[in-house]
């Protein structure tokens, strides 16, 4: 299986790390992009699994080893397409695919959307498009989100005495197994001055958000995407919506599939969705 290798880069004055899978010639490269309060761990037992692939997953911001968003910074889903077109900038990626899961998926889903030049395809694990509102909620969603930033500096993440600790909690909130579980905290855990660990990740990404997207806005993104899609929903996941599998089926170039497993499909079942990631990223024609 292919080795991983770790990365740091400075992209819009900030830290971005990562870790990196798959030969370096392998056609388009692919970055990956982790669900909320994940890291790029979360791709380590899939990513090894696709050797044909060149595969690139990041901490997002306020995730892993990467720094957090300078105050007042905020962590609304566009807020990270900046950073994900600079990195690509910088790696000198004129187009690349993307792999994405949960949030990281809503992420590529408003990226795909507006800069369709620069994705080839996409593989969206249990996630394609947020939960939508009513409008008629924006003025109280600001409301939150406003009170929220005002008064973060008093949120801290929870302490845990050992990493054991904290690994038994996240499987507790995630249903995760422990193998899975301990890659996502051994990256996302640090050691704190007062004894035990905290974990790594900005309180700010518990915070609620400026705004929410509505079931027009979610349709009008949706509609822009012209990239290859493939959509993996997990029986047992949070991205089978009432209605989603009706929806994208109006859309030819979005494949959906529906697998057994949990919201973590890619970690839980990585041996029944990697062949499939690789196949649908590698498909032929694909190149540079």
């Amino acid at each position: 299986m292919p080795m991983s290798k770790p990365f740091e880069l400075d992209i819009n004055g900030q830290k971005i790390c990562g870790i990196r899978w798959g030969d370096d010639s392998a056609q388009l490269p692919t970055l990956a992009l982790h669900g909320w309060l994940d890291n790029a761990a979360s791709f380590s037992l899939l990513a090894p699994r696709t050797p044909k692939l060149q595969i690139w997953a990041i901490d997002l911001p306020g995730h892993g080893l990467s720094d957090h968003r300078r105050a007042p910074g905020a962590y609304n889903i566009w807020d990270d397409l900046l950073d994900i077109l600079a990195l690509a900038d910088r790696l000198a990626w004129p187009r690349f695919n993307i792999l994405a899961h949960s949030r990281g998926a809503l992420i590529a889903n408003l990226l795909a959307a507006t800069m369709p030049e620069r994705i080839a395809r996409m593989v969206l694990v249990d996630g394609i498009w947020p939960m939508p509102v009513d409008a008629a909620d924006a003025p109280s969603l600001l409301r939150q989100y406003l009170l929220d930033q005002r008064g973060y500096t008093r949120k801290k993440m929870s302490r845990f005495a050992s990493i054991d600790e904290a690994v038994k909690v996240r499987q507790k909130a995630t249903g995760l197994g422990a193998e899975a579980a301990s890659l996502i905290v051994e990256r996302g855990i640090r050691p704190c001055a007062e004894g035990g660990f905290r974990w790594r990740s900005d309180p700010r990404l518990t915070l609620a958000s400026a705004f929410k997207l509505t079931e027009q806005h979610n349709r009008a993104f949706l509609d822009a995407i012209s990239a290859p899609v493939l959509l993996l929903l997990a029986s047992a996941g949070f991205g089978r919506y009432p209605g989603v599998e009706e929806i994208v089926g109006q859309y030819p170039h979005i494949e959906c599939r529906t697998l057994p497993g949990s919201h973590h499909l890619h970690m839980e079942a990585a041996d029944v969705v990697a062949p499939l990631v690789e196949a649908f990223l590698h498909a032929p024609g694909m190149s540079s």
